[in-house]
């Protein structure tokens, strides 16, 4: 499946877009460093996000949804502002997982709501996203969006163990 982010060259997912090559010189301030870091993320979310689906922009979601509800814009952007669905915004752009949803009716899956409700307090909207593409310690190695269908009680375990680090 081709997504938003793909074909739309102003994406920040453009084949176009990415790098070429070693950069000419080094960082010269901490905030180029920390882009760098936050791009290495990117590209290991996007990694592992596309054998669950991919990351679609909002607009992508809204154009599929619009089938199933009067106002897709409206129950997206609810589900966003009440940290409902994980999601990130890079270059202007809302970025939604794939595997929060079923791909038929998109709707959040189980697990989904139960994870977030540990995390959204702990977490902000980009470590919560990296946080399903992270391996985790409390799941033997293993990323929580890999583990989400089939054991979505231990990813729900796991969340608030990391969440009790996080908060105390």
């Amino acid at each position: 499946m081709i997504t938003t982010e793909l074909r739309n060259p102003e994406s920040p997912f453009h084949p176009a877009t990415q790098p070429q090559g070693r950069p000419r010189t080094a960082p010269s301030s901490h905030a180029s460093a920390f882009r760098r870091i936050e791009d290495r993320e990117l590209l290991q979310m996007r990694e592992v996000y596309a054998r669950h689906g991919g990351l679609w922009s909002g607009d992508d979601i809204a154009r599929v949804m619009r089938h199933r509800a009067t106002q897709p814009l409206s129950v997206i952007a609810k589900w966003i502002v009440e940290r409902e669905v994980v999601h990130l915004s890079r270059h202007s752009f809302i970025l939604l997982p794939m595997f929060q949803f079923d791909p038929m009716e998109l709707k959040l899956r189980p697990g989904v709501r139960e994870v977030l409700l540990e995390l959204r307090d702990a977490l902000d909207d980009w470590e919560l996203c990296a946080w399903f593409a992270q391996p985790s310690t409390w799941l033997d190695g293993a990323t929580p969006v890999d583990r989400l269908a089939s054991h979505a009680q231990a990813v729900v375990q796991a969340a608030r163990a990391d969440r009790f680090v996080a908060l105390g």
